[in-house]
């Protein structure tokens, strides 16, 4: 649902700064 949203945009938003950082 909504939650599984969220956390999948959470993943998505971290692996964009650790793309970013690295």
């Amino acid at each position: 649902g909504a939650m599984c949203g969220m956390l999948l945009v959470l993943l998505l938003a971290v692996n964009q700064l650790s793309v970013a950082n690295a």
